[in-house]
């Protein structure tokens, strides 16, 4: 099978498996992200109505400068839960067992070692974007402040066609990059023990650098064609605010759906 097949088939079986399997994902998300973000948004609603909000403005502008606690420990539980969530996904789709929702599996151990590996792959992928930007930045078209923006999932600024080529380079050079070393989060997630190199070594005999190179464009490429659509959409579809949530837990679900298949390929995961 070709690399380019090969990165075809990973995102349908993710589109797929995250479409036949809809009703785990909330099951999965109910508790640890729906409920803290769905309060969060019943709060500032009835912040705002009840002039509540005035509360947490500057005083410069009448406010009383408050702290808002309330919204801040709901923003950080709602963080903090998409752990459980991506390990119960890994856990759900390798190995098959079944989620709960009102009393879920939290699995602190796998989260907090998923959370500690997350952060050595932020560490590696700002690594290799800097070391990529800057070969890269004496050729990037910047505006007259002298500043431009490559945003993943977005247009370039200046948004010019030379810049979107680099942006579209920059960004399938650094995901393709960083990928090959992510298997090490379902493994986490599946309680095995996996190095970076072996995650480079298992995703390397999967799929060439060229293949991860494409998916990493995909990927990029796919984001913007959906942050584009929504921005249409909202200025003239009311309901996109009832489709808006859908559309977003989908995405977020969708990278981690994409890391599983990918380690399900490339390694063989463990029996339940």
């Amino acid at each position: 099978m070709s690399d380019f097949s090969f990165v075809l088939r990973l995102i349908a079986e993710t589109f797929l498996a995250i479409g036949r399997n809809w009703t785990v994902v909330l099951r999965i998300t109910l508790i640890p992200l729906l409920l803290p973000i769905g309060l969060l948004v019943g709060w500032f609603t009835w912040a705002m109505k009840s002039a509540y909000l005035v509360r947490y403005l500057p005083k410069q502008v009448g406010g009383g400068d408050e702290l808002p606690i309330f919204a801040l420990a709901l923003i950080l539980i709602a963080a903090v839960g998409t752990l459980p969530v991506a390990v119960a996904w890994h856990r759900f789709d390798l190995m098959g067992e079944v989620p709960r929702a009102l009393w879920p599996r939290l699995y602190p151990g796998a989260s907090f070692g998923y959370f500690g590996r997350s952060l050595l792959l932020v560490l590696i992928a700002i690594l290799f974007g800097i070391c990529l930007m800057l070969p890269m930045y004496p050729l990037v078209e910047k505006a007259s402040s002298g500043g431009f923006s490559f945003s993943y999932g977005a247009l370039p600024e200046p948004r010019t066609g030379w810049n979107f080529v680099l942006s579209a380079i920059y960004f399938a050079a650094l995901i393709g990059l960083v990928t090959r070393w992510s298997l090490i989060l379902p493994a986490r997630a599946l309680g095995q023990s996996m190095t970076l190199k072996d995650s480079r070594e298992a995703a390397r005999a999967c799929l060439s650098l060229k293949g991860y190179l494409l998916l990493g464009l995909l990927l990029h490429l796919f984001s913007i064609l959906l942050d584009l659509l929504l921005a249409e959409l909202a200025t003239g579809y009311v309901g996109l605010l009832l489709v808006l949530p859908c559309v977003l837990l989908f995405q977020f679900m969708f990278n981690i759906a994409l890391l599983t298949r990918l380690y399900g390929h490339c390694v063989k995961a463990p029996a339940l």
